[in-house]
C-alpha cells in the first residue's frame, strides 16, 4: 500500500509541476515583457511548478487510502465510510 501512496504522489507533483509551469511560464513571459528583465522566465516558472507540485502531491498522497480498495478490503470503522460508497450506488453493504 505504500508503494501506491509513493506512486500516487509522485504522479501528481509531476502533473502539478506541469500545470504550474505552464502557469508560471506564462506570468514569467508578461512580467518579463513588462520589465524586459527576461530572468523572470525561469525563475517563475520553477518556484510556480514547485508550488503548485508540491501542493498537488501532498493532496494525491491524502487522497491515498486504505478504504479505496474496499471491496478487497472490508475494514470499514462503524459505517463511517458507507455513505460515500453508497452515494454512487455502486456497492450495496
Amino acid at each position: 500500500m505504500l508503494a501506491q501512496a509513493k506512486t500516487n504522489a509522485m504522479q501528481g507533483a509531476m502533473m502539478g509541476f506541469m500545470i504550474g509551469g505552464l502557469f508560471g511560464f506564462a506570468i514569467g513571459c508578461y512580467s518579463a515583457v513588462q520589465t524586459r528583465r527576461f530572468m523572470a522566465i525561469p525563475i517563475s516558472t520553477l518556484v510556480s511548478g514547485g508550488s503548485f507540485g508540491f501542493l498537488l502531491g501532498c493532496g494525491s498522497l491524502i487522497r491515498t487510502d486504505e478504504v479505496l480498495d474496499y471491496p478487497n478490503n472490508i475494514q470499514l470503522a462503524e459505517g463511517e465510510w458507507l455513505n460515500a460508497y453508497n452515494f454512487n450506488q455502486k456497492y450495496d453493504v
